[in-house]
């Protein structure tokens, strides 16, 4: 499955927010097609390719996903916030905006999800691609 159709007008800017299915994740074929999609069909989808942007919006499930595709790539900027905030790791963007935590351990949504419940979630290491925004690799 494709992550859109890539028709229609263009724009001054453009998002895509989640591109496969996390099940996916495993899937070379799948990590492909999506990078495909972006470089084939969207790559042609601003009114100015000097002034228009582009947004990924996305959690890193895999070092050759569309993330770690582009930044390879580069000319893109990228804004990493780990559910639990790691200082070592914090984002400055180049318009000035940083990570408003200060401590280790800090949640991004304190209101959503509690520091016991996160434990209990993390056994397993389930959540490290997730609640860390660390891209993984399946051999």
């Amino acid at each position: 499955m494709l992550p859109c159709l890539s028709t229609g007008q263009r724009r001054k800017r453009m998002a895509t927010n989640e591109q496969r299915f996390k099940s996916d994740q495993y899937s070379d074929t799948a990590r492909s097609m999506v990078r495909s999609w972006w470089d084939q069909a969207m790559s042609s989808r601003l009114n100015s390719m000097a002034t228009g942007s582009k947004v990924i919006i996305m959690q890193r499930l895999h070092e050759t996903d569309l993330s770690g595709h582009v930044l390879e790539r580069g000319n893109y900027e990228h804004l990493c916030l780990p559910s639990e905030f790691e200082p070592e790791r914090r984002s400055v963007t180049s318009i000035g905006w940083r990570d408003p935590r200060t401590q280790p351990g800090e949640l991004l949504f304190p209101e959503v999800r509690q520091p016991e419940d996160r434990r209990e979630l993390r056994s397993g290491n389930r959540l490290a691609p997730q609640s860390r925004r660390r891209s993984t690799r399946v051999s």
